[in-house]
């Protein structure tokens, strides 16, 4: 963009800004034509407080896949060497793979066991 027309730019929007200026100083004109500013101003609000916790309702417990990627993500980072996202495509695999059985610990608290991950699934993995 060149000097000139960077000035040019300039100039009408002065321009434009002096005659919206002078279209407000005429109040039949200034109520057909809705200011742009005083619109904005009208919408803006303050933002709502938060309301507190309910003490009388139970805080919501996480299920129990959340439980099993809780409680075994970090080590099967460490253990395999894995980025995250492919930690927790391996876990999805296991808890596909696990029975009712072997679920059903998580359903109120977290496995201390450490979880081993097949060679197979280990292969599945992209």
């Amino acid at each position: 963009m060149s000097l000139a027309s960077g000035f040019s730019r300039l100039s009408l929007s002065v321009r434009s800004a002096v005659r919206s200026s002078s279209l407000s100083s005429n109040p039949a004109l200034s109520a057909a034509v809705p200011s742009v500013w005083g619109a904005r101003l009208a919408s803006t609000k303050a933002p709502k407080k938060k309301a507190d916790a309910d003490p009388s309702k139970p805080k919501k417990q996480p299920n129990e896949w959340a439980r099993f990627v809780k409680a075994h993500h970090a080590p099967t980072m460490k253990a395999y060497t894995l980025d995250f996202p492919t930690t927790i495509r391996a876990l999805s695999m296991k808890w596909k793979d696990m029975g009712d059985a072997e679920k059903a610990v998580y359903q109120n608290e977290q496995s201390a066991s450490k979880l081993e991950l097949s060679p197979e699934l280990l292969r599945r993995l992209p």
